[in-house]
């Protein structure tokens, strides 16, 4: 007698939780929620290729520029007085 084949379920796919992500679980290996290239820039602080590396450098811009600015307002305001 032959056994009834049973399927394997497949594991849900999990996306990465870097917000902008689109590693799935299928495609890179996860360390906990995150894709092993974000886990890797997080935890070195060196950058990649990573949805979290990107993410870091334009807040890094934004961040830059917004300084830049309130200095230039504060050198504007000094300057009036």
């Amino acid at each position: 007698m032959s056994k009834p084949r049973t399927r394997r379920r497949r594991k849900p796919l999990l996306r990465c939780a870097i917000k902008g992500c689109l590693n799935l679980n299928d495609e890179v290996k996860f360390v906990g929620p995150l894709c092993t290239p974000c886990y890797w820039f997080l935890t070195t602080e060196r950058v990649n290729r990573s949805q979290a590396s990107r993410n870091f450098r334009e807040w890094a811009i934004k961040y830059a520029l917004a300084e830049l600015q309130r200095q230039m307002f504060v050198t504007l305001v000094r300057k009036m007085r």
